[in-house]
């Protein structure tokens, strides 16, 4: 299995963007899903921290796919802004203290 945290400290070079798509298995037989349901095998935990222990400030994309659930922008911001939280990425003081538990769909 590939690990993001490694894959990302040893990028060669300045990291533009992120997209957040989870992933139920990896390659070669890999299906994208929301990230953070349950099946989803990417530590999102674990790139978040790393995408911060290297410096990253750019923004990070949701991607959603047709057979996504309908609420899946709400539920999905909802999902990210918590799990940001939990590894203490805060864009201001009052949006940190908003912030209620991480938990997945």
């Amino acid at each position: 299995m590939v690990d993001p945290g490694k894959v990302i400290t040893e990028f060669n070079g300045p990291i533009r963007h992120v997209r957040m798509k989870g992933m139920k298995n990896y390659y070669p037989f890999a299906m994208q899903c929301p990230p953070g349901i349950p099946g989803d095998v990417v530590d999102w935990e674990r790139v978040l921290s790393t995408l911060k222990m290297v410096g990253y400030s750019g923004f990070i994309e949701l991607v959603p796919y047709p057979w996504f659930p309908v609420d899946f922008p709400e539920r999905a911001l909802e999902w990210a802004m918590n799990l940001a939280a939990k590894v203490k990425i805060y864009h201001t003081q009052d949006e940190a203290k908003n912030i209620s538990n991480p938990e997945s769909f």
